[in-house]
């Protein structure tokens, strides 16, 4: 409850600025309007005489002295080059033929007798005891009408 006074008093204070500062607004309409005196006159400032610029002298292009000669290489001959004598090679070793070698013949894997598995002995059948039902319990009738009360007497009427 105060939390709603307190809203209420809220809104009615913030109306009554809000109307103070319009009828505020309205009274400066209504006032005459002063006159002002003229603005002042700036007068204009008398524009600086720029000198003129003095004449850059021109330089004098600069000259590369000449390219002194470089003198003269002789000429170098290289003697010829010394003849390799040939040299004959010694006739390669042949390769001593190796004996073949016969293997001995794989031996055979003998035959296993077949084992038959014993059969399987039967289990015998064991029959369940039936599930245990939950009984319904009666429900305690209401005038109210309520899901789980018509659910709980549309199973009571099966």
């Amino acid at each position: 409850m105060a939390s709603n006074t307190f809203q209420s008093s809220l809104s009615i204070l913030i109306a009554l600025l809000f109307l103070s500062n319009c009828q505020a607004a309205r009274h400066l309409l209504d006032t005459p309007e002063v006159e002002s005196s003229p603005h002042p006159t700036i007068p204009t400032l008398p524009k600086p005489e720029l000198s003129s610029l003095p004449d850059i002298p021109t330089l004098p292009k600069p000259e590369l002295p000449p390219k002194p000669e470089e003198p003269a290489h002789p000429k170098v001959e290289l003697p010829p080059l010394p003849e390799i004598p040939k040299v004959e090679l010694p006739p390669k070793p042949s390769i001593p033929s190796i004996p073949k070698v016969e293997l001995p013949p794989k031996p055979s894997i003998p035959d296993f007798p077949k084992v038959e598995l014993p059969p399987m002995p039967s289990i015998p059948k064991v029959e369940l005891p039936p599930k245990p039902t939950i009984p319904e319990f009666p429900s305690i009738p209401s005038t109210v009408n309520s899901p789980t009360h018509a659910t709980t007497i549309a199973h009571e009427g099966h």
